[in-house]
């Protein structure tokens, strides 16, 4: 989970290559176009063991109980 804050995309990378377990992520993207990543969080997708992304608010808990599936393997 993120603050939202920038950080620099090496540093975590560095981080996800460091850890002890897979890293999976859930972009919340409701302020953009659907398919339309920022540049850092598509830079990014490559390093996660899952990603997806939500850009309606309205789905959000639909996509964090599918999201949940992906984590648990189902």
């Amino acid at each position: 989970m993120t603050d939202g804050e920038p950080s620099s995309v090496d540093d975590v990378i560095d981080q996800i290559r460091a850890a002890h377990a897979p890293v999976c992520s859930l972009t919340i993207a409701t302020d953009t176009e659907p398919g339309r990543l920022s540049t850092d969080a598509s830079e990014l997708a490559d390093y996660y063991e899952r990603e997806t992304t939500v850009y309606d608010g309205e789905r959000l808990d639909d996509r964090i109980d599918q999201f949940a599936s992906l984590l648990i393997g189902f």
